[in-house]
């Protein structure tokens, strides 16, 4: 089965947003937030209601940059003319053949880490922070069973939690 995949800054923030927030990397930032926010408002009399203010409205804006700049990072990535450029895929029992740009490659299914679901996307990961995405508006007619039972024949299902064919 051949799929092609251009993928949309969209598809790149959503996996990347959860990439960042998952796992104690995520679970470290919200306890970080949380308490810096408890710090500044347990010092409000001693720092003043200003102070105590800006405190917050700084761990606040912090976040909020924070996804702001990983939405420009996926549209970058999205519009760049190398990582950006579309994929195609080769899938078969054998494993993932890939071609994109000038460059190609062979996957076979033992090399994956892990696949998971994640908002309509597919992510088939190679390592920690190294995944393809497919999101599921590439796949016609029957490819996505087709897809699905593939990754059910040729990986464990510890690799393949939550994705049933």
């Amino acid at each position: 089965m051949d799929l092609r995949v251009k993928i949309q800054p969209k598809e790149i923030f959503i996996y990347s947003m959860y990439n960042f927030w998952a796992g104690l990397r995520g679970i470290g930032c919200i306890i970080l937030t949380v308490l810096v926010i408890i710090a500044a408002a347990a010092s409000e009399e001693r720092l003043g209601t200003q102070v105590t203010n800006l405190v917050i409205l700084g761990v606040i804006a912090l976040t909020g940059f924070q996804i702001f700049a990983i939405w420009k990072q996926a549209e970058r990535t999205a519009g760049d003319g190398k990582t950006g450029a579309e994929i195609v895929f080769h899938i078969g029992d054998e494993g993932i053949r890939a071609r994109q740009a000038n460059c190609k490659g062979e996957i076979s299914w033992d090399k994956l880490v892990k696949v998971k679901k994640i908002a309509g996307i597919y992510v088939l990961y190679l390592g920690r922070d190294k995944a393809y995405l497919m999101p599921k508006r590439v796949f016609r007619g029957s490819e996505e069973q087709i897809f699905l039972s593939m990754l059910t024949r040729n990986l464990p299902q510890e690799k393949r939690r939550g994705i049933r064919a």
